[in-house]
């Protein structure tokens, strides 16, 4: 397997999260999509400053790299894009793909739909990386829904060609799931700006 996107830095510092570092992260990551912790998350996210997001974004692991993306959403930090998105072109750790996808989405600009999009272009040419194209592809969706445009509709033969073994991916589910899971987060958004 030779992953697309080597070329691209990767903004990694190199190292897994230290202890506290760890700590900061693990009560939040396998709650980052359920509404039952809402508080919990936007009072997790309200206590970083942007400078400490962008350092966990930097560290080898998937929980704290999905955390941190999360979190980058939830405050808006948009002058993470840049970042955010070459992680999620490189796609070097499992599960991240998701929040850097919704973070993406949440910022709304040119750049980051130009990520969504160069990161189609590529990963839906390769059926042998399982990997995100789903949230993705969902993610332009969602754009899509939002501003009344049809971008999404550009990767759907390729979505089809790509699903061909892949029986269990189901493109409505993924744009159910993202829809779902951006509600959340716009409301998470809302209560931090309210603070």
């Amino acid at each position: 397997m030779n992953p697309p996107f080597r070329n691209v830095p990767d903004h990694g510092i190199g190292q897994k999260p230290s202890r506290d570092e760890a700590l900061l992260v693990r009560p939040h990551y396998m709650k980052l999509h359920d509404a039952e912790h809402f508080s919990e998350v936007v009072d997790a996210a309200a206590s970083l400053p942007v400078e400490s997001v962008e350092h966990l974004l930097g560290l080898r692991d998937w929980r704290t790299r999905s955390t941190a993306a999360y979190f980058a959403a939830v405050c808006g930090y948009a002058q993470l894009e840049d970042v955010i998105g070459r992680l999620l072109l490189r796609s070097d750790l499992v599960y991240a793909g998701r929040s850097y996808a919704l973070a993406l989405a949440s910022f709304r600009s040119p750049a980051a739909e130009a990520f969504l999009e160069r990161y189609l272009d590529v990963y839906l040419q390769r059926p042998d990386l399982w990997f995100d194209q789903g949230h993705v592809l969902a993610a332009l969706g969602w754009l899509d829904d939002q501003d009344g445009q049809n971008r999404s509709s550009r990767w759907v033969a390729m979505w089809e060609s790509f699903v061909e073994d892949k029986p269990a991916w189901d493109l409505g589910r993924f744009r159910e799931q993202f829809a779902a899971d951006m509600d959340l987060l716009m409301r998470e958004r809302a209560a931090f700006r309210a603070r």
